[in-house]
């Protein structure tokens, strides 16, 4: 008879378990709070419904004249050590015109540089359009608020992250499922975290032209990352040493900040 009961209690401990694990779709310990400066690994995020691909297709963000520049700032841009630019950049700040570091950000490939100015101005305007048409589309695929999503395989359409986004213990893949005109676009409620020596890898025709990160917060590029997209961050976006980026860091209400970087004209 003893044995029999443990027989039955065994049997029905089982899918207690089975749903507890089922039900979880990110394993790691909770991400940052607002505002915390570059955290370490938060736990990687399973895959889930978001790497599937959308049947929904999303049109490019229009920049406007924010697409002129490499690096658009409207508190400043400061630089530390050997930073180079193939395309222009530009500041208008409040209150200041402010372009610091030494020595002086080297462009290597032309491109409009633009302080304190009317031109300045517009693009900031621009930028600020831009920022609103990426940050409230709906609809979309939900990823893990808090999460890493290192070593997950994304395709094309809208991205929607309610928190930090992290993308540190492996590599990003953004697949263009061979449509050389298809648009990623992310959107972080909070702050976009890329760990040290982490890439995000374009295959099958996806083009850094074509993908937009809308941050509420700021971004941050740790040490010898290589970036794509063009970053319109609510605040600021900080490239740490030796960090490499395909595309354009645009802050709409804040600083760049640069450390011995290199940023390519998408």
């Amino acid at each position: 008879m003893k044995k029999l009961l443990g027989c039955l209690l065994l049997l029905v401990s089982i899918p207690m378990v089975l749903m507890v694990g089922c039900g979880s779709r990110y394993t790691g310990p909770a991400g940052p709070g607002p505002g915390t400066p570059t955290p370490g690994l938060t736990g990687t995020a399973t895959p889930g419904v978001y790497t599937t691909p959308q049947t929904t297709l999303q049109a490019a963000v229009n920049l406007g004249s924010a697409a002129n520049y490499v690096v658009l700032s409207y508190t400043g841009i400061s630089n530390s050590g050997p930073s180079t630019t193939c395309g222009g950049y530009g500041v208008y700040p409040d209150g200041q015109t402010s372009v610091t570091g030494s020595p002086a950000i080297v462009e290597t490939c032309g491109g409009a540089i633009d302080v304190g100015d009317g031109t300045a101005d517009t693009a900031k305007i621009n930028l600020s359009a831009a920022y609103t048409d990426a940050s409230t589309r709906s609809g979309g695929a939900s990823l893990p608020a808090g999460g890493d999503v290192g070593g997950q395989t994304l395709y094309p359409g809208l991205y929607n992250c309610g928190g930090n986004l992290n993308i540190a213990q492996a590599n990003l893949t953004l697949n263009g499922n061979g449509n050389m005109n298809s648009i990623f676009i992310f959107q972080v409620t909070n702050n976009l975290i890329i760990g040290p020596g982490r890439q995000i890898v374009l295959t099958n025709s996806a083009q850094a032209a074509n993908v937009f990160w809308a941050v509420a917060g700021y971004c941050s590029l740790d040490t010898t990352d290589i970036m794509v997209g063009n970053i319109m961050a609510y605040t600021s976006v900080t490239l740490n040493t030796g960090a490499m980026l395909v595309g354009r860091a645009l802050a709409e209400n804040g600083d760049v900040t640069l450390l011995t970087n290199n940023i390519t004209h998408p």
